[in-house]
């Protein structure tokens, strides 16, 4: 999510682009949309949008889509923003801390249940100890 998000943060600062936003697909696809400002030249903008995206992902070449074959891709789909990206990157990352937590509440729970019941074994050692002294 934060490498998508510095992805998009980047076609942001090419001259010429207003906006972008990703699609997360659920085959780990990704999609990546654009928009051009009024008055730009749009097939330099769309050259400089590919060379960010071709150094950016060396394993994958970027595919340009228009007009309706980009629209029967992705329907009705929830755009990311960059501010979006960002928050479901903290959610992924404080996920696992929250999850850690619930485990070491349930570990010190666990050891004062033990410590507790250690006590009161000893306690009734030195109970029966006690009574079983007979004074002459």
């Amino acid at each position: 999510m934060h490498r998508l998000a510095s992805v998009l943060t980047r076609l942001n600062a090419i001259a010429g682009v207003q906006s972008s936003s990703a699609l997360l697909a659920i085959d780990g696809n990704r999609m990546i949309q654009i928009k051009i400002r009024p008055g730009a030249k749009a097939t330099q903008v769309l050259e400089e949008v590919r060379k960010a995206l071709r150094a950016e992902v060396q394993n994958a070449t970027p595919v340009q889509l228009e007009g309706k074959s980009a629209g029967a891709l992705a329907p009705k789909q929830d755009w990311l923003t960059i501010n979006q990206l960002n928050a479901l990157a903290m959610e992924e990352n404080s996920s696992p801390g929250f999850d850690r937590g619930y485990w070491l509440l349930a570990l010190a729970v666990l050891i004062a249940l033990c410590a507790f019941l250690f006590w009161l074994v000893r306690r009734q050692r030195s109970d029966r100890q006690r009574s079983e002294v007979r004074l002459c």
